[in-house]
């Protein structure tokens, strides 16, 4: 009787690994699923569906109670950190928001739309100044000195225009006290006054500069710090950018 040709082959394969001695490798087990640390010192809390449009930017008040988020739709909403409830609303906010922040000593809430720059008391979010078209074609980046006492701006004045500006305003007045430019800069992407208030450091995409407030005269540049999120130490004696 003749074996079937494809029996034979199964039969021969079977044969073969029966007669190497060796054993298939044990399964790989799966890694362990990776843990991140919390702190128990600082929960989370979620604050929730900010409304219309993805965030565009956030601060957290200097005493760590109110929650400023601000959308690409045009809000501005203010939420309590303790339970995450909404506070308050801004809708009249002119397009796309780029920045907000709360000035350090907590009196001043300041906060910017590619158009327009609009700074408010705090807590009572009485306005206070309205800096229509701090650029001319549009704003990229807000800061707040220490004492609320200036607002510095960051963009550029035409849509083709390849030259960085920014600009130090008087919050008192509005006036113009001061600004600094820089060619061949795609965006000036963050701005952050020292802790004393006397330097502004400003973030392009090529370096980090620094400037005396509020004539922003005395540029020094740090070439290997490419533009990201800037921060001062607390003494102002170091900055950082990420």
């Amino acid at each position: 009787m003749k074996s079937h040709p494809r029996i034979a082959a199964v039969v021969t394969l079977v044969g073969l690994v029966a007669c190497s001695g060796e054993t298939p490798p044990p399964a790989t087990p799966p890694p362990p699923p990776i843990v991140l640390p919390v702190s128990s010192a600082a929960p989370f809390r979620a604050c929730g569906a900010i409304g219309a449009g993805a965030l565009a930017a956030s601060s957290l008040s200097p005493d760590g109670t109110v929650l400023a988020a601000a959308t690409l739709s045009g809000q501005l909403v203010l939420f309590r950190r303790a339970d995450g409830s909404r506070l308050h609303t801004f809708w009249e906010l002119p397009g796309q928001q780029v920045g907000v922040a709360f000035s350090p000593d907590g009196h001043r809430l300041v906060a910017s739309s590619r158009t327009e720059t609009r700074v408010w008391s705090f807590p009572d979010l009485t306005p206070v100044r309205t800096f229509a078209r701090p650029h001319s074609d549009r704003t990229t980046a807000v800061a707040i000195s220490p004492d609320g006492a200036f607002v510095a701006t960051g963009g550029f004045d035409a849509a083709t225009e390849d030259t960085a500006l920014v600009r130090i305003w008087s919050v008192a007045d509005g006036n113009l006290r001061g600004s600094w430019q820089r060619r061949f800069e795609q965006e000036v992407r963050s701005l952050a006054f020292s802790p004393d208030g006397t330097s502004l450091a400003i973030a392009v995409h090529h370096s980090v500069v620094t400037v005396q407030v509020p004539d922003a005269s005395g540029s020094r540049f740090f070439p290997p710090l490419s533009g990201g999120q800037l921060a001062w130490s607390k003494e102002g004696g170091l900055v950082a950018s990420g």
